[in-house]
């Protein structure tokens, strides 16, 4: 069953010798299915990472996600996609002015429209595999990196994604007690339950540890292999 289709989308380079963009291509992204991502352009590679959360929007074609072609006309109509997907790369951040718990809550206190809630029993276990249950009333400018991408992995991770978007994981795991083993674990359960996985990545013992298809983006244009 495919979660995303994409019918002739393409997408501008976001800013001038900034890469090539993404040429027209018609592609489907398979439930529960693991996509590893390669590539000569690092540029390209994160805006189609964008492009598939949504956060850039195509220049021509069309974008299927779950049975529902997505409008791009206003943000509003993209909020249901984006908050079942999982979005791990180079500008994912956190809400400076918020404490590490309010950060976790804000999504559902949104779409719930209850600023009462509390972290629910799955969120809070996430926060003590990822060892940040000590720091949840901090906010992020008081804490350092690791503490803060490890909030952001735990944010994404609760969201229960039907999809997750993983750039370059090794760099979300920085403190010695939240090894990449730990994240490589986590993420195969939700792959268990059928979340679909694209990943970048150079580090071997996080990509030897899936397999899948493999989606390649040369001079903009996007093909997919079948990994053994």
């Amino acid at each position: 069953m495919a979660l995303i289709e994409l019918k002739d989308y393409a997408l501008k380079p976001e800013k001038t010798g900034k890469g090539n963009g993404i040429t027209p291509l018609t592609l489907n992204l398979e439930q529960g299915v693991v996509y590893f991502l390669k590539t000569d352009s690092a540029n390209d590679a994160h805006l189609f990472f964008k492009g598939l959360a949504t956060l850039a929007y195509p220049a021509s074609g069309l974008y299927t996600y779950n049975g529902e072609t997505l409008d791009f006309s206003d943000y509003r109509r993209l909020l249901w996609a984006k908050k079942t997907m999982g979005y791990l790369t180079s500008d994912t951040a956190l809400i400076s002015n918020r404490s590490i718990r309010e950060n976790l809550i804000l999504g559902r206190s949104y779409f719930e429209n209850d600023l009462s809630l509390a972290l629910d029993s799955e969120t809070m276990a996430l926060c003590v595999t990822f060892g940040i249950e000590r720091v949840l009333d901090q906010r992020p400018a008081n804490l350092g990196v690791p503490d803060n991408k490890c909030a952001m992995m735990v944010r994404e991770i609760a969201k229960k994604p039907k999809i997750m978007l993983l750039e370059y994981p090794e760099e979300f795991c920085l403190s010695e007690g939240n090894s990449l083993e730990v994240l490589i674990e986590t993420i195969k359960k939700k792959i268990d339950l059928g979340m679909t996985l694209v990943f970048l990545t150079y580090e071997e013992d996080f990509s030897r540890c899936f397999s899948g298809k493999t989606l390649t983006i040369s001079e903009g244009k996007v093909r997919e292999t079948v990994e053994s």
